[in-house]
C-alpha cells in the first residue's frame, strides 16, 4: 500500500523487557549474578533485585539489565588476558 511505501523511515525495537522475563530470564540471571563479574564490584544483591522486580513486573529494568550485560562482555573482552 501507498501509505507504507511513502512514511517515514521507523526504528526497530527489540523487546527485551519481554525478553527478560520469559525466554531469556535463566541466561540473565546466570550471567549478571557470575561471580566473577560482580567480583568487579558490584553488589549481587543489587542486581538479583533488579532482576526479580523486573521478572515480576514491579519495575520495567530491561534497559538497565542490557546495560549491564553488554558491561560484563565487554569486560570478558578486554580483560579476559
Amino acid at each position: 500500500p501507498r501509505d507504507c511505501i511513502d512514511r517515514p523511515k521507523q526504528g526497530f525495537e527489540v523487546p527485551l523487557e519481554h525478553w527478560f522475563r520469559g525466554p531469556l530470564y535463566v541466561y540473565i540471571k546466570d550471567e549478571l549474578l557470575d561471580s566473577k563479574f560482580v567480583s568487579y564490584g558490584f553488589r549481587k544483591e543489587g542486581i538479583a533485585k533488579l532482576i526479580e522486580d523486573h521478572k515480576n513486573f514491579r519495575e520495567d529494568y530491561s534497559k538497565h539489565l542490557w546495560a549491564l550485560l553488554m558491561l560484563k562482555k565487554w569486560l570478558e573482552i578486554w580483560f579476559s588476558h
